[in-house]
């Protein structure tokens, strides 16, 4: 059975269920069970230091190995969708999904008392929302470059 995670409970709590920044990798393993993929490590550093489950990513620290960063790309090759969790998670989208336009979370987020700001974006031709410290919304505006593609495309939890 697919361990359950919900999307507007992480956008309140910051957490997947009990999952949490600073977690180790070993507790996490423990919960999820083996990653659907390891990405590779270096020369340097053996262990690699992330690894997905489907559409969401996990970062450890190299050395104290603790979560620092969760990662969902809401692309997979440029098609609009649900984010998947891979066989491991179930993760239910609340409204969150490829393309939604900020303006339509911003009405969900104002109704569930969601704590929210514009701030700089990272990128050329997008738009970052902040929610709470700690959570990051990136949206696409790339019209021209990537076809009709334009919205939600990234959330990210951490440094």
């Amino acid at each position: 059975m697919a361990y359950l995670v919900n999307l507007k409970a992480l956008l309140q709590t910051e957490r997947l269920g009990e999952i949490y920044l600073g977690q180790l990798e070993s507790e996490v393993f423990n919960i999820l069970g083996t990653p659907d993929f390891a990405h590779a490590g270096t020369r340097k550093l053996r262990r690699p230091s992330l690894f997905s489950y489907g559409d969401l990513e996990f970062y450890f620290e190299d050395s104290s190995r603790q979560l620092s960063l969760i990662n969902l790309n809401f692309l997979s090759f440029w098609q609009r969708e649900i984010p998947s969790g891979g066989e491991k998670l179930q993760i239910e989208p609340w409204v969150l999904k490829a393309g939604l336009a900020p303006e339509g979370l911003i009405k969900y987020l104002n109704q569930e008392a969601i704590n929210f700001c514009d701030v700089e974006p990272i990128n050329i031709d997008t738009r970052q929302l902040l929610i709470n410290k700690m959570t990051t919304l990136i949206f696409n505006n790339m019209t021209k470059e990537c076809g009709d593609y334009s919205g939600l495309c990234k959330l990210s939890v951490g440094e």
